[in-house]
């Protein structure tokens, strides 16, 4: 089992049904599981009564399209590369139950291609089993870096993902892009904006972070 598991969070005002476990989610990277790329659901069953007879079970593997990590994110002006920590799912795997299905959203950052970080992000449902709904990896043709993401999912099944971005020609940021539901699956079709910009590297620690986090409002709409 990794050492990397990422519990399902729970949005929304429906909860799950009655009885339904907590899901955890690895990413399966066939360099270190063999097999296919995919990802990889636990089960945990609790029981409050009696503890005891709580169960951990699976995983239920789930393949989708190849992927690999990397590591080692250029910045502007120095030398000094931050980590892609691209080994592991990232915070958060967002719940949400629409009554029809449920559904769980969860972002990576992956190789997209020479070495050059995109996020890789996932739509799982649920509509009397769980299936690899949709996915899609983002990484415009700019040379420009993008990880340690977060991606949630509002009321009306529209979805936001942010993340850091960087180059070695420009300083480390922040910025988002997102779809909404119906658009054509896999793919983020809201222009990118930046949410930050900055005017400086991180220099002498690599370790840009552990995890960010893409938030929904309780008005059920807005993203954080």
């Amino acid at each position: 089992i990794s050492a990397s598991l990422l519990p399902a969070d729970l949005d929304g005002t429906t909860p799950p049904p009655t009885g339904a476990p907590n899901y955890f989610m690895q990413a399966h990277d066939n360099a270190f599981y063999g097999g296919n790329d995919g990802i990889d659901i636990f089960e945990f069953h609790v029981d409050w009564v009696t503890p005891g007879n709580s169960t951990f079970t699976g995983p239920t593997f789930y393949p989708t399209s190849p992927f690999s990590m990397v590591n080692g994110i250029p910045q502007q002006g120095t030398e000094t590369q931050l980590d892609g920590i691209s080994d592991r799912p990232m915070q958060r795997l967002q719940y949400r139950n629409f009554g029809t299905h449920e559904s769980m959203v969860v972002a990576q950052t992956i190789n997209a291609g020479s070495g050059r970080a995109g996020m890789r992000w996932y739509e799982l449902r649920n509509t009397g089993s769980w299936s690899l709904y949709q996915e899609g990896t983002y990484a415009p043709a700019d040379n420009i870096h993008r990880w340690m993401g977060s991606i949630a999912m509002n009321a009306d099944g529209d979805i936001a993902l942010g993340y850091s971005a960087s180059s070695s020609n420009m300083f480390p940021e922040i910025r988002f892009t997102g779809r909404k539901d119906g658009d054509p699956l896999g793919i983020m079709t809201a222009p990118e904006e930046v949410i930050f910009s900055s005017s400086g590297s991180q220099n002498g620690l690599s370790r840009w972070g552990d995890y960010t986090t893409m938030s929904v409002d309780p008005d059920g709409q807005t993203f954080w």
